[in-house]
């Protein structure tokens, strides 16, 4: 993992929406690591879901395991099966009743709330899809806005419309591709 991902991850603020496109699962648990290093110091309401949550978990207990358990204890650090979060077959209505239930849970323990997933892809083929989608993690059902890490492998990228790649991007605050960070406001746009 290059330090410029490590510091693109670890430089996430609350109400931020990053997106990091990884090539191997090794990366992707390694930046899943850091951003949740920041969430526990922050001591934030975590929650992720992502395949492979026991490979993180290990990763985390290493280098933070007070912290973490702590955070277990309070109940503030959940792993949540993708399936949980988005439905079998996934779909925005599941997503849309978790996302809700997470914010009112935060909110309720006054805690900021920090979230990492893989988001299903082709939720991005799809034009009502992406408008929900920005409504939920830019605070459409409330004013909370969460820490929202993002991550796609960039073998399923194939998968994504070409059209709708510009799309993607710009439904994050900051998105890493290929090294680069290409930001909203910086004007910055994908090649």
């Amino acid at each position: 993992m290059s330090k410029e991902k490590s510091a693109f991850v670890g430089s996430m603020e609350p109400g931020d929406h990053f997106l990091v496109v990884y090539e191997s699962l090794n990366e992707r648990d390694l930046l899943a690591v850091v951003f949740l290093e920041t969430a526990l110091k922050r001591k934030d309401f975590i929650v992720f879901f992502l395949e492979g949550n026991d490979r993180i978990i290990r990763h985390l207990e290493k280098k933070n395991s007070g912290a973490l358990e702590r955070s277990k204890k309070r109940g503030t650090f959940l792993t949540v099966n993708p399936d949980r979060a988005f439905g079998r077959p996934p779909n925005l209505s599941s997503f849309g009743s978790y996302y809700r239930e997470l914010v009112r849970e935060s909110q309720k323990r006054s805690l900021r709330l920090s979230l990492v997933g893989e988001f299903p892809i082709k939720f991005f083929n799809e034009h009502e899809a992406r408008k929900t989608i920005e409504r939920f993690i830019n605070g459409d059902t409330s004013n909370h806005r969460p820490a929202f890490l993002c991550m796609v492998r960039k073998d399923n990228l194939f998968s994504l419309d070409p059209a709708n790649m510009l799309v993607l991007v710009e439904s994050h605050d900051s998105t890493l591709l290929r090294g680069m960070p290409i930001n909203k406001s910086n004007g910055h746009h994908v090649a």
